[in-house]
């Protein structure tokens, strides 16, 4: 299958760069040391998360520059936005996402597949309050074949979160 194909037209995909493809190559080589582990992983984690942000919504602004006026953007207020790891994978990237937004909500979901019925169980969740109109970055570094992913999304939704903030 081509990457990319059967995607919906909202995905986006971390482009493929040179970099990307020697972090990726450090990670998983199995002569690489922890540390060059956890910071290519990290560093990888950052490029998920600049690339997340950047689709957040902005509001425009004029601001004051030494050389005169500036038209640009302000994201949305950093402790409005929520991050939600789905546990325990995700958990991994929360520390990456606090660093580049120290003020950002946390919110946990444990999914777990049914052995029974193969299908995505909700064991777990503890999520901030009033998801309402709030931008939601659902953290999971792993994705098979997206049944979390799509049991945390309806999660979120049942819990306020309007499908078109979660990113």
């Amino acid at each position: 299958m081509e990457l990319g194909s059967g995607l919906l037209p909202t995905t986006t995909l971390l482009r493929e760069t040179p970099l990307v493809r020697a972090l990726h190559s450090a990670i998983r080589n199995k002569e690489s040391s922890r540390r060059t582990f956890v910071t290519s992983a990290d560093r990888l984690v950052q490029m998920l998360l600049e690339e997340a942000l950047g689709l957040l919504p902005v509001t425009p602004v004029t601001i004051a520059t030494p050389c005169g006026s500036y038209e640009g953007v302000t994201l949305p207020e950093e402790s409005t936005i929520v991050a939600v790891s789905i546990m325990r994978a995700a958990d991994c990237m929360l520390g990456v996402c606090r660093a580049m937004l120290p003020s950002v909500a946390v919110g946990k979901i444990l999914i777990q597949r049914d052995e029974a019925t193969a299908l995505p169980a909700l064991l777990y969740s503890k999520l901030p309050p009033n998801l309402c109109g709030r931008p939601v970055l659902l953290l999971d570094p792993m994705l098979a074949t997206g049944g979390s992913a799509v049991a945390a999304v309806r999660v979120l939704v049942e819990k306020g979160a309007r499908p078109e903030d979660i990113v």
